[in-house]
C-alpha cells in the first residue's frame, strides 16, 4: 500500500508549481459562445480552440496575435485605394504594412458598399 501512495505522489507532484489554469474565459470571437473544444496548437505553440455551437464551428486562438494598424495609416491607404492606386504601389509609399493587409482592406471596403 505504501508503494501505491508513493507512486501517486510522484505522478501528481508538479514540482511545487501552481496547477495549470483552465482557460475559463475563452470566448468564441465569432458568436460569443463559451462552448468550445481544444483544437491543437499553432505553429508557434499557442493553444487553438474550436467553437462547438452547431451554427458556428469557428476555429480560434485565445490570444490573437498581430499588431493593429493605426487609424492614420488606414485612412491614408483607403484614400490611395479610392484614388485608384494599385496595392503594390501603395506598399512602396506606406512603410510597415503588408500587401495582404491592403488586399483584405480593399475586399472589406468593396463588400461594405
Amino acid at each position: 500500500m505504501k508503494q501505491l501512495s508513493d507512486l501517486f505522489e510522484v505522478l501528481h507532484d508538479d514540482g511545487g508549481s501552481a496547477p495549470a489554469a483552465e482557460p475559463t474565459s475563452v470566448v468564441c470571437p465569432k458568436c460569443g459562445s463559451l462552448w468550445w473544444t481544444y483544437y491543437g496548437k499553432t505553429p508557434d505553440g499557442r493553444q487553438k480552440f474550436k467553437c462547438k455551437e452547431p451554427h458556428c464551428r469557428h476555429p480560434f486562438t485565445a490570444e490573437p496575435r498581430g499588431r493593429r494598424i493605426d487609424e492614420k495609416t488606414k485612412r491614408v491607404v483607403l484614400r490611395m485605394l479610392g484614388e485608384g492606386i494599385p496595392p503594390r504601389k501603395i506598399i512602396k509609399f506606406v512603410p510597415d504594412i503588408k500587401l495582404r493587409w491592403i488586399y483584405e482592406l480593399k475586399r472589406r471596403v468593396k463588400n461594405d458598399r
